[in-house]
């Protein structure tokens, strides 16, 4: 697939490529948690907190979030004209089968350095493999399972599909917890799973923080303008103005930079899925708690060895918006 997308960087086709194994499950609460959410703040005008049940009806219910107790502004300061259409059967978790495909683009304006304890050498771009999970023609299989290249799924009245990106966190990667993402993708969503140049895989670090927001708006416009050709597998079938950023601890620091920070006001964001992650912002001096609200999702564990819980108590306390 060569068609140009996002800014001046190039995509470039992955070609054929063998089946990756998954990494380990994320807790299966987690991922109904987090489609939940994705469906309730994408469905309807409503914004009221969501619940841990899916739901396509007017009035999503509430839970404790309904009390926040740091950021000022109200549900109803929320606006999400985003329409998903429960035509996409969202309703039903697991309602479709999955398909995976991997793409790669190539961001020529912006350059990666070097790691020499990984002796890894500076580049003039940043190249980012990505993975796709997307709804797939024919039955459900079994939670979890996908299909490579599968063909996509059709809605009979050419409906198309909400956009997720997925951000992995250190030492991990954009293949690991695909099933994970399976299970968002046959609920209704295609879900991209970027693999950050220098945060990924075996020694790595996370001092790229500050370039992974960037690397996120740069796949999630060039995936979309790609999907626009004709000719592209996925023609027709996601809907990008209705966006929701998620990711995994330092994911979830890039997932949160990339809604709240100055650096990276070019997505329409509506709703976020923070796993433990950290609010840290890469602009020097910004004030992410006066950030326009948008929906968000915060699962943190209290045992958590590396993100203590103070910092998903920060997130809850200080940004703005449902949550």
């Amino acid at each position: 697939m060569t068609p140009s997308g996002g800014r001046t960087g190039r995509p470039v086709s992955a070609g054929r490529v063998r089946r990756v194994p998954s990494g380990r499950r994320v807790v299966g609460l987690v991922a109904v948690l987090a489609a939940a959410s994705l469906v309730a703040a994408c469905s309807s005008s409503d914004t009221t907190s969501s619940s841990s049940r899916p739901t396509t009806s007017a009035s999503p219910a509430s839970t404790a979030s309904d009390a926040p107790t740091g950021g000022t502004a109200d549900a109803a300061d929320v606006s999400l004209p985003c329409a998903m259409a429960a035509r996409a059967g969202v309703e039903e978790l697991g309602g479709f089968a999955v398909g995976r495909q991997f793409r790669t683009y190539v961001d020529t304006t912006r350059g990666t350095d070097a790691d020499d304890e990984r002796n890894l050498a500076p580049t003039p771009d940043r190249t980012i493999a990505v993975s796709v999970l997307y709804p797939a023609a024919g039955d459900a299989t079994v939670p979890g399972e996908f299909v490579q290249d599968a063909p996509p799924a059709a809605l009979a009245d050419g409906g198309s599909f909400p956009l997720v990106v997925y951000s992995h966190g250190v030492w991990s990667n954009g293949t690991e917890r695909n099933d994970t993402l399976a299970r968002w993708a046959s609920a209704g969503y295609v879900v991209i799973a970027p693999t950050y140049p220098l945060s990924s895989g075996p020694g790595a670090k996370i001092t790229d923080l500050p370039n992974q927001p960037g690397d996120l708006v740069f796949v999630a416009q060039s995936f979309s303008t790609e999907v626009l050709d004709s000719s592209d597998t996925l023609n027709g079938l996601v809907d990008s103005e209705c966006l929701a950023l998620a990711g995994h601890s330092l994911g979830g620091a890039t997932t949160l930079a990339a809604t709240f920070d100055p650096c990276c006001g070019q997505l329409d964001v509506r709703a976020v899925v923070d796993i433990a992650g950290v609010l840290i912002p890469v602009t020097p001096g910004a004030e992410l708690t006066l950030s326009d609200p948008v929906p968000i999702l915060i699962v943190h564990g209290d045992q958590d060895p590396l993100v203590p819980l103070a910092m998903g108590r920060r997130v809850f306390d200080e940004l703005r918006g449902p949550r």
